[in-house]
């Protein structure tokens, strides 16, 4: 099965990227890595390989373009292959206010956060 519980957290230029293993009933193998696709509106994907990081299941995009929507989606990989992709996630990073103005102070941060459902993966592993 796919990846479960994305969470998608955007800054200015950074889209953070966090997600649970497929549940151990859907997994067709140990899971060894993992693939994370993405897309800039307008623009062909790209692919970022996370092979033998499999405790890993967090990633940051960084030097993204501020005020630009970016989709995503997560595959688990093991020894017999790929499994199914994620559901796509679409985030928009946050203006710059700095292009607009000379100066400029932000009150809160505009951070979005999506969830893929309402329960929560209580042991989410950190890369570190």
């Amino acid at each position: 099965g796919p990846p479960s519980h994305i969470i998608v957290n955007s800054s200015t230029t950074s889209v953070q990227v966090d997600w649970c293993s497929p549940l151990k009933m859907d997994r067709n193998g140990k899971i060894t890595g993992y693939n994370l696709e993405w897309t800039r509106t307008g623009k062909g994907s790209q692919v970022v390989s996370l092979p033998r990081l499999a405790s890993c299941t967090e990633y940051t995009f960084d030097d993204l373009v501020p005020g630009k929507s970016y989709k995503v989606r997560v595959q688990a990989i093991n020894k017999n292959g790929v499994g199914p992709y994620s559901e796509v996630f679409e985030v928009w990073t946050e203006e710059d206010c700095k292009l607009f103005y000379t100066s400029c102070k932000v009150i809160t941060p505009a951070t979005l956060t999506m969830y893929s459902n309402s329960i929560q993966c209580l042991d989410l592993p950190r890369c570190s």
